[in-house]
């Protein structure tokens, strides 16, 4: 463990170099409102669970963000980013709701990408197979609000995944490259 002389250091250094970085928003930006969600298979140590991490941009600046580790054990990465979605859906619905109250976004279904082939299949095939039988049923109402048209899924690459950074660490240039894709400048 750090002592606490050290870490006060660490913390303040750390304050200084991202004293002149902000959240950025840009009006001409026409994507309104997306949101990114990720998953990193079992990368607990000590308990294996996977880390979630979702973040959403309105206008190229990020409004909403989290990290946390899933509640359960996930037997295969595609159930992992399977769980990862479900937990994206659902702050994209609360985010739909309070944007169309504002009358900031049309009440057309928020973009959600991943970089999961095998999520995306899960997303929009409704037939259950023995292979996603055992994924617990809260998390397939994810794939009812994709049928609904409330959310979309859509597959990005991982190179060009800005949610990596709340599920791993990164290589400062990895890093730096996910600052900037979430609007931190």
């Amino acid at each position: 463990h750090l002592s606490i002389r050290r870490q006060r250091q660490m913390c303040i250094r750390d304050r200084a170099t991202t004293a002149n970085h902000g959240i950025v928003y840009s009006p001409d930006k026409t994507d309104g409102l997306v949101g990114y969600c990720d998953a990193d298979y079992a990368g607990d140590q000590d308990t294996r669970r996977s880390r979630t991490g979702y973040v959403f941009l309105f206008h190229g600046g990020s409004i909403s963000w989290n990290s946390r580790l899933q509640p359960t054990v996930a037997v295969s990465t595609a159930e992992s980013e399977y769980m990862a979605a479900a937990a994206a859906v659902k702050e994209a619905l609360w985010l739909r709701t309070l944007y169309g109250d504002l009358d900031l976004i049309s009440t057309d279904g928020v973009p959600i990408y991943t970089d999961n082939q095998s999520c995306l299949a899960l997303l929009k095939n409704p037939i259950s197979s023995v292979r996603s039988k055992h994924i617990d049923v809260i998390h397939h109402f994810a794939r009812e609000r994709v049928q609904r048209g409330e959310v979309t899924f859509r597959y990005i690459s991982t190179a060009d995944m800005p949610a990596d950074t709340l599920t791993k660490a990164l290589p400062r240039p990895k890093f730096e490259a996910c600052r900037d894709m979430i609007g931190v400048h």
